[in-house]
């Protein structure tokens, strides 16, 4: 098993891959200091993002310092598509 907190990059590929299984997109994504991940994805449903960051959490370790969500314009249920500016996500 790879050291997400000695290898950034690591931790970058473990963030992209877990997305991609989890069938979202990535809209952008940088390193963010020592051993963070800023990560921008655009009209997602929040249970997909709900359940990709318990994933991240549970399954690797990967702890979410910070998450700034905004519901878009279309209405009405609890899987409206939500847009994150930008979850940074670090080794925990």
């Amino acid at each position: 098993m790879v050291d997400l907190r000695a290898d950034s990059r690591a931790l970058m590929g473990l963030v992209t891959r877990s997305a991609r299984e989890s069938g979202l997109v990535l809209q952008r994504f940088e390193p963010s200091g020592d051993n963070s991940v800023r990560i921008w994805m655009d009209n997602v449903p929040f249970p997909d993002v709900a359940s990709w960051l318990e994933i991240l959490s549970v399954e690797n370790g990967v702890l979410i310092d910070q998450a700034a969500l905004e519901k878009t314009a279309e209405g009405g249920q609890g899987n409206s598509p939500f847009d994150t500016w930008p979850l940074i996500a670090r080794p925990a």
